[in-house]
């Protein structure tokens, strides 16, 4: 096992640890095609359902794009087959998220983690 592979796998086991990690589901939508007929533009979207540690934005990431009422999600990298982007939303629960950021953790140029800063 790698050391970026064995960071994945504690990341994934911290993420399960009753009362600190949240499920949550990732959802991608991507614009398909165009049907002519309707005028609409047809959309495929896919869902990731992840473990994830919930927080507060830190005081000192405040600027012009994080806002202090903002939060945080961090999920392992395990297991996804895109990493998630600012064209995705998060669902915790039944509320809705927009991804402002997404921070990567690598190691050995392999995505361990990313840090998704939530709003909504």
């Amino acid at each position: 096992m790698t050391f970026a592979a064995a960071l994945q796998k504690a990341m994934d086991n911290v993420n399960s640890i009753p009362g600190l990690g949240q499920s949550i589901t990732i959802r991608r939508s991507v614009s398909g095609t165009y049907n002519a007929d309707t005028g609409e533009v047809s959309e495929t979207t896919s869902t990731s359902t992840k473990n994830a540690v919930i927080g507060e934005v830190n005081q000192r990431e405040v600027n012009s794009l994080i806002q202090s009422d903002d939060r945080t999600a961090t999920i392992s990298a395990a297991g996804l087959s895109n990493a998630p982007t600012t064209a995705d939303e998060v669902m915790i629960g039944s509320d809705v998220f927009q991804i402002i950021r997404v921070t990567t953790t690598k190691q050995a140029g392999i995505d361990v983690s990313y840090k998704m800063y939530l709003r909504g």
